[in-house]
């Protein structure tokens, strides 16, 4: 799990007198943050895995060396390990060194809540990462019911200082959001999404839930009901939950948007899961929004094939003025460039054809000069004459005349 704000708020309460004799743990945590980030990148790419696992092994048996006691920088540097081993087996595809990777962070997370060691930040920290683990190990009933007890977590004590009291609430707040977020992730595993979607109808009543709307994790929930109403056969109210966030992502500050994308990572979330859905069937198909999200998520899985149906989809149903304008010039171009990628070199003539006739004044610049180099390369493609009467070189000669 990513650290939060509010942790880091609320660690700092732990941390800010650290004894010299900490320094040292605190500087080996430090190298083994770099090392473990290094060989989690080459785990996501496949590069060489063996060799990216044994290195993150041999530098967290090297900080793992350096710890004893059981003083809060100690305490963080087990988590740190823990959330490491994790991190690397959900990198890895099914088999026995993921589950071994998977079952040696749950009992160290396991062992620190048994321990129950000073202050909130780490152990609240390990249940959730504890009910993480469970659900990355298939064990998804028990996750569920791990995530829902955390659900009723509440501030431990009353500080008296206000900065401590708002840190210690805005933890609670983080720890409780994550966890209504792991347990509808258990439950939609589980096969369960009426349960899923019951349990996060109970969000606004937690306690520890004041503020929700203004959390990073509000839209990550709302695509977890989206998918949960989906299961319960509510399609069109799923797709409508996701268009809110893919909005209020493309709302989002620029400065938060995602290269190539126009939106945030919650909107990407969001487009993603709407190809998820997509596949599965049950989504609204005369909408053009949501036909082109679901294009943009299936090209973020590496869909390709159904990123372009779902392209061509819009070319089809965006019959009004309005949505031809704006659903029809993303659509058209993205399936356009994707067909040149893979030198489909008629179809993507045909396709930045269907754009200047569809929406001539939202097209881009290039769209032409992008279709009369198409139709000339399937002209080359398909052994005909720039000249001849085939299809190829009649579209080139009609590109050439608009």
């Amino acid at each position: 799990m990513r650290s939060s704000p509010a942790l880091a708020a609320v660690a700092v309460l732990f941390f800010a007198s650290a004894r010299a004799d900490e320094a040292e743990v605190l500087a080996a945590t430090d190298v083994f943050v770099r090392a473990r980030d290094d060989a989690l990148a080459r785990l996501v790419v496949l590069d060489d895995v063996a060799a990216a696992l044994a290195d993150l092994d041999a530098a967290a048996a090297a900080l793992t060396a350096r710890l004893g006691g059981d003083d809060p920088v100690v305490e963080r540097a087990r988590l740190v390990v823990a959330d490491a081993l994790l991190a690397a087996g959900r990198a890895l595809g099914p088999g026995a060194e993921r589950d071994a990777r998977l079952a040696r962070a749950l009992a160290a997370y396991e062992a620190h809540v048994d321990e129950a060691p000073a202050g909130p930040a780490l152990l609240f920290h390990a249940y959730v990462q504890r009910a993480e683990a469970l659900l990355a190990l298939d064990r998804v009933d028990e996750a569920a019911r791990a995530a829902e007890e955390l659900t009723w977590v509440h501030r431990p004590w009353d500080p008296a200082d206000p900065a401590e009291r708002a840190a210690l609430d805005a933890l609670v707040l983080d720890v409780c959001l994550r966890a209504f977020h792991l347990q509808a992730r258990a439950l939609l595993a589980a096969g369960r999404p009426a349960e899923a979607l019951q349990a996060l109808t109970q969000v606004a009543a937690r306690p520890a839930a004041r503020g929700v709307e203004r959390h990073a994790l509000a839209k990550a929930l709302e695509v977890e009901r989206a998918r949960a109403l989906h299961g319960v056969e509510r399609g069109a109210e799923a797709a409508a939950a996701l268009a809110a966030v893919i909005a209020a992502g493309r709302a989002a500050p620029a400065g938060e948007h995602l290269e190539g994308l126009g939106m945030d990572r919650a909107g990407a979330l969001a487009c993603r899961t709407l190809a998820d859905l997509d596949l599965a069937g049950g989504l609204p198909l005369d909408d053009p929004a949501v036909a082109f999200d679901a294009g943009l998520g299936h090209l973020l899985a590496g869909r390709k094939a159904p990123a372009l149906a779902a392209w061509r989809r819009v070319l089809v149903v965006a019959r009004a003025a309005e949505a031809r304008a704006r659903w029809v010039p993303g659509a058209a171009e993205r399936a356009g460039r994707l067909l040149l990628q893979e030198e489909r070199w008629l179809e993507a003539a045909l396709t930045f054809e269907a754009l200047l006739v569809l929406a001539p004044e939202a097209a881009p610049p290039e769209a032409a000069r992008l279709a009369l180099l198409a139709a000339t390369r399937a002209t080359r493609q398909l052994g005909e004459e720039l000249t001849g009467d085939g299809p190829a070189a009649r579209l080139r000669r009609r590109v050439e005349e608009d």
